[in-house]
């Protein structure tokens, strides 16, 4: 709808009844041999063999460069372009009877992270999600990125177009916040973040368990960004989402000798909210 070209990768699983399957959608980069997007959080392929459909949306860069009437970033300009292009591609798979529309899913990591969480608090188009890592538009998240200093959290604030949380009369923050917004969110959100990012994301976890909502979280030591140090990190990463997602969107309960206790917990949270 904003006119801009959008390009992606769909995987469908061999299905031959013809009833609309449901879909996993992951987001940013979708070079080479699929993995999740960006970061190895979500495989595609794997979700496939669970039978999901799968789509993989690129993330068109010339939507950064949108800019206000006073030459200032527009708020949340990229992330926004992206969610429209998930919506517009949904709508249509959902029109053509290839996925249903009451179950479908979204898993981010990085950048596609804060798209996912504000997906899932300003809108209804998921019923499950997964995060692999901090996010930047929760205003408590500054705190621990030194915003003051020509540092990432500086730059979030000229990327995110949004004013210091102290100087925002317009309330930019308030409206933008998936932390603010958590009554809104009714998707269940399972959280793998690295080590060096689970304070990004406490704001929203928390306020998620305070609206009654759904959420669990898992923090991987010793880890960065790309939680890409320790192959086991990324072997269970995945494990999990993929065992999340068939839990919330397909009804599956998949357990094993090692995973017995997040199903129990997942179980419960499912019967409790």
């Amino acid at each position: 709808e904003q006119g801009r070209a959008g390009s992606g990768v769909l995987l469908l699983p061999d299905h031959k009844n013809g009833t609309p399957l449901p879909l996993v959608v992951t987001s940013y980069r979708c070079r080479g041999f699929l993995r999740g997007g960006m970061s190895e959080l979500a495989s595609e392929h794997q979700l496939v063999q669970r039978g999901f459909a799968t789509l993989c949306i690129n993330h068109n860069n010339a939507s950064g460069l949108d800019v206000g009437s006073q030459d200032q970033a527009m708020t949340l300009a990229p992330h926004k372009a992206l969610l429209a292009s998930l919506q517009t591609i949904i709508a249509r798979l959902a029109a053509d009877g290839v996925i249903d529309r009451e179950r479908v899913g979204i898993a981010g990591h990085s950048f596609s992270a804060m798209v996912a969480t504000y997906a899932i608090s300003h809108t209804d188009l998921f019923r499950a999600a997964i995060i692999g890592g901090g996010i930047a538009l929760d205003p408590e998240t500054l705190m621990f990125k030194q915003a003051f200093a020509d540092n990432w959290g500086a730059q979030a604030l000229r990327v995110l177009g949004v004013p210091l949380p102290g100087q925002d009369p317009d309330g930019k923050w308030n409206e933008i916040s998936p932390a603010r917004n958590a009554r809104r969110i009714s998707a269940p959100l399972l959280i793998q973040t690295p080590e060096v990012e689970y304070l990004d994301t406490l704001p929203l976890f928390a306020a998620i368990n305070a609206a009654g909502g759904v959420t669990d979280m898992f923090v991987y030591p010793g880890e960065a960004h790309s939680v890409s140090r320790e192959p086991v990190h990324q072997l269970w990463r995945n494990r999990r989402s993929i065992d999340w997602f068939s839990f919330w969107l397909r009804d599956e309960d998949r357990r094993t000798a090692e995973t017995a206790d997040e199903f129990h917990y997942w179980i419960r949270l499912r019967k409790e909210r």
